[in-house]
């Protein structure tokens, strides 16, 4: 699946980004859904920082954002950390389910996989390899997933903050280019 990364060093403009392209996607979705009558609801994955460093953009930083300057609704948010288990018991495929924004620090990097996670922003510093492949693979790797008549569903959407990532993140997908996956 073909990936789209943008960078931007603000992190709330970066988010708002992000959000938009969330919009846009589910309006497409909706779109896709009155054509094919196949059900979509793009969500976005927010990875956050660990609460180390100086004014780090933790969980609760990126929740508080979410709901006093984008004003979304609580229960659109769900906390997937290592205390938080906010999708426990939460089928994120139902029609019905209202959460479209899943916070993150690092507990999606494995073992995940939502074929509706299409947007993932992170504001988090990564330059592993590793830790910068398994969360992409949560927006790239979509199982059971067919080609869509809307061609902004046809691919995933990641935004970074950290420079770090980007770079990181580019290096994998030359790599993958060179390898022809």
């Amino acid at each position: 699946m073909p990936i789209l990364l943008e960078t931007r060093p603000n992190w709330r403009e970066l988010l708002a980004d992000a959000i938009a392209k969330l919009n846009e996607l589910n309006a497409r979705a909706k779109t896709e859904r009155q054509a094919t009558d196949e059900f979509v609801r793009p969500i976005m994955l927010l990875q956050a920082q660990p609460r180390r460093g100086k004014n780090p953009v933790t969980v609760e930083v990126v929740e508080q954002c979410l709901r006093e300057d984008f004003n979304v609704p609580p229960e659109q948010i769900a906390r997937a950390t290592g205390s938080d288990r906010g999708l426990e018991g939460v089928d994120i495929l139902a029609e019905g389910c209202p959460i479209r924004f899943v916070i993150t620090i690092q507990a999606l990097r494995e073992g995940w996989d939502c074929p509706f996670a299409y947007v993932l922003c992170s504001v988090a510093e990564m330059s592993s390899g590793t830790a910068v492949e398994q969360i992409l693979g949560r927006v790239m790797r979509l199982p059971h997933v067919k080609r869509k008549q809307q061609e902004a569903l046809n691919r995933a959407y990641a935004y970074a903050a950290s420079a770090n990532f980007a770079a990181t993140a580019e290096s994998l997908i030359d790599g993958l280019v060179q390898n022809g996956s």
